[in-house]
């Protein structure tokens, strides 16, 4: 396997990988001649992120040879770390190694990194087509915030949809927390069919993922059924962006 690409903003490309490495370091690539895919799943299998970029997100795109790679990523973050907006990014993928260089957009500053990353096991978790009961839109924001502040009295919610409303709740044996969304203009959208639709997950990974989201959109979609995966999918040009989370089980 073996690709080439340049992006105009590398800051785009350091919030896109410092939000797939919130899951985990190993990434398993997929190129193909218009596209590449990017899926981390977190070692207990409770949490993925899939990530489709179509050729259109770069500015240069050449596939010298098509195929599927696993690679940790950790020092690649490390790299763009302290990168600012107008750097441009171009990077070579291949099955040995990753070359980076970042340039400043008048040409001053040039830095140029050369990983050897080590090589995990190809993994496409083959998820089914699950037919969720509710969709809600909302800004990404609001989520975090109503996590973190359940996060204090729990370490799981209840996220319940129901007519004209979505709730995430928390409780423990002393305390208990409640947030209750309602449709609002453009920016919270609930729909439910059969409802209510109720589901437990964790509020950690909930807090991971919606970090990892905001790195990339203000607005995102939750998508759940009972007691079935939660997929949250936001909106990028030119990207394809799925998060999922496993239900606790009671």
């Amino acid at each position: 396997m073996r690709v080439e690409f340049m992006v105009g903003d590398s800051a785009i490309l350091k919030d896109l990988l410092s939000a797939i490495y919130l899951v985990s370091d190993e990434v398993s690539i997929k190129v193909k001649d218009d596209w590449l895919r990017l899926f981390a799943v977190d070692f207990s299998k409770v949490a993925a992120i899939d990530v489709k970029i179509s050729s259109g997100f770069f500015e240069e795109f050449v596939v010298e040879e098509k195929g599927d790679i696993c690679l940790g990523i950790s020092d690649l973050v490390r790299c763009l770390k302290n990168v600012k907006r107008g750097y441009s990014a171009k990077m070579s993928l291949s099955d040995d190694e990753v070359s980076l260089n970042l340039a400043s957009a008048n040409g001053e500053i040039n830095r140029k990194f050369l990983i050897h990353p080590y090589k995990g096991e190809v993994n496409w978790l083959n998820l089914p087509d699950f037919k969720h009961k509710a969709m809600i839109e909302l800004p990404t924001s609001l989520l975090r915030e109503a996590v973190q502040d359940l996060m204090k009295i729990s370490d799981e919610a209840k996220m319940t949809a129901d007519l004209g409303e979505f709730v995430i709740e928390a409780k423990n044996e002393v305390s208990a927390g409640k947030i209750k969304f309602a449709p609002y203009d453009n920016s919270i959208v609930i729909n439910v069919e059969d409802p209510p639709a109720q589901s437990h997950y964790s509020l950690e990974w909930l807090d991971k993922l919606s970090k990892a989201l905001a790195k990339i959109s203000d607005g995102l979609m939750i998508r759940f059924s009972d007691d079935k995966p939660a997929e949250f999918t936001v909106y990028y040009p030119c990207l394809d962006v799925r998060a999922i989370l496993a239900p606790i089980m009671r």
